[in-house]
């Protein structure tokens, strides 16, 4: 993956989730179906507004703490670094590698969170529109889909930091 990218898929993912809260805005009815039980049905509501700045709030905070944690490695102490051969990444002379690698793999986690509540929007705002209010299946494929590429990272993260150059 080049330099551009991880901070590219970070800034396209979270800037696509706000301008698809702002373009379907307008479609959601006053008072949001805004949680589910895992059948799809309604059990919790909020006033609309309520809801935007809710989600808003949750991915701004959940991208900023994904991209600030990876980026901290920089500046930890070693023993709070979770990581295989952790003695050997952290290194004063492979630190400075170690910490963009990991900030790279923070930021492609950050956007790819970003997209999964995009997907998500997309499901809600299509549940408010039905009747009844129904929140489709495909949570189900959005939520296996993150829990993939979740499970990729970790273990592309384990195997770049399992092995010793």
């Amino acid at each position: 993956m080049g330099k551009l990218a991880p901070p590219v898929i970070a800034v396209v993912g979270y800037f696509g989730f706000l301008a698809a809260m702002a373009a379907t805005y307008s479609r959601l009815p006053e008072v949001v179906a805004s949680h589910f039980n895992a059948n799809g049905v309604p059990n919790g509501w909020m006033p609309r507004d309520s809801y935007v700045w809710t989600m808003v709030g949750i991915v701004t905070f959940t991208t900023a703490l994904l991209a600030g944690m990876f980026a901290l490695v920089r500046y930890l102490p070693k023993g709070m670094v979770n990581l295989p051969n952790r003695d050997y990444w952290l290194a004063p002379e492979r630190r400075d590698e170690t910490s963009r690698a990991l900030g790279s793999y923070g930021l492609v986690m950050a956007g790819l969170v970003s997209l999964n509540f995009l997907g998500l929007q997309l499901l809600v705002v299509k549940a408010n529109e039905s009747q009844p209010v129904e929140l489709s299946s495909g949570v189900w494929w959005i939520l296996a889909g993150f829990l993939a590429i979740t499970g990729v990272m970790t273990v592309a993260i384990y195997r770049r930091f399992s092995r010793t150059l």
